[in-house]
């Protein structure tokens, strides 16, 4: 029969102890195995909503769980799921990249290769629902020149508003250069220089309508109060490991910046450093990854310590979607 919601909590408590039967206060004996309810229960767990699963509202999750619950759900056949067409169109639009139709801008058509293409259209399609995500091709994979594709349309459609590009001081000069080489249309404003050189530039800001911005991590951190003031269309953050520990001022600071779509950019394997990952995820999507403590309990510390594959597997799930790496 129906389980009354607020029998639940009982329920997954017992579940929790690995009991077989569960006496219900109505006196029937409901048999724990698998099947709907612990799949629903795991699920929530998962999430970290299983506190909401026995209150009597309905649960909302953000859209950003969307593929996370759907593979979820086709692994356990136990549930019968209603997905309407918005949730639909979520998963199927993030799984067929390849097949996205988002032109590539036409000065860029020639020069990206097919496999800049497709990080180009991944950007694209996480933009388009609202999502940040890591590109973390290998060194030499011209991740630059996939960013620079995506503020090119961008710009082209003019729905942007002004993008941030930040980056290690060393940087910075290289990223003017391939934009002065692949999007020269593309209005740029470097704000390095000592600080009265910077205050120029803020100054002359609204008259020069830049299209990007570029700045360093370090000068960013100096400058914060400025970019505060600020809404940006894209955040685009560069060597990403920068921010690793998140209670650094840099970490801090990209965090502080408004923006409509953040990404992040790494050559390094991000898998290797989990306070990394955290970090990284906690600047693109706050909350995704829950939060520190949290993921320190269900991740870091069953995967490092535990060697755990199922915890593993889990964060791999969760954050798969939203990581771009080819070598």
């Amino acid at each position: 029969g129906a389980l009354p919601r607020e029998e639940l909590a009982a329920v997954l408590a017992a579940y929790g102890k690995k009991k077989s039967f569960y006496r219900m206060k109505n006196g029937d004996f409901l048999t724990l195995g698998d099947g709907g309810l612990l799949t629903v229960a795991k699920i929530a767990e998962q999430l970290g909503v299983s506190k909401e699963l026995v209150g009597s509202e309905t649960i909302k999750l953000p859209a950003y769980r969307a593929m996370f619950l759907d593979a979820a759900l086709k692994e356990d056949k136990s549930v019968s799921v209603y997905r309407d067409q918005l949730f639909k169109a979520v998963v199927r639009g993030m799984k067929d990249v390849e097949d996205s139709d988002y032109e590539i801008p036409e000065r860029l058509a020639s020069t990206l290769r097919s496999y800049q293409k497709v990080g180009y259209r991944w950007l694209k399609s996480l933009d388009a629902y609202g999502f940040g995500g890591i590109l973390a091709d290998e060194m030499g994979l011209g991740k630059t020149i996939q960013v620079i594709a995506l503020l090119l349309l961008d710009e082209k459609a003019k729905n942007g508003g002004v993008s941030l590009v930040v980056c290690p001081a060393s940087l910075v000069y290289n990223w003017e250069n391939e934009f002065a080489q692949f999007a020269p249309e593309l209005k740029i404003m470097t704000a390095a220089g000592n600080q009265a050189e910077r205050e120029e530039m803020f100054a002359a800001y609204e008259t020069e309508k830049p299209d990007v911005i570029i700045t360093s991590y370090d000068l960013l951190k100096r400058d914060i109060l400025w970019y505060h003031e600020k809404e940006f269309r894209f955040e685009i953050i560069d060597e990403a490991q920068y921010i690793k520990n998140s209670s650094t001022q840099a970490a801090k600071s990209v965090k502080a910046v408004p923006a409509r779509t953040r990404f992040a950019l790494t050559g390094t394997p991000i898998e290797n450093h989990l306070g990394e990952l955290w970090s990284i995820f906690d600047f693109l999507m706050p909350g995704f990854l829950f939060t520190s403590q949290k993921f320190k309990r269900a991740f870091e510390m069953p995967i490092v310590r535990d060697q755990d594959p199922n915890a593993l597997a889990q964060l791999k799930k969760l954050t798969g979607p939203f990581i771009l790496r080819r070598l």
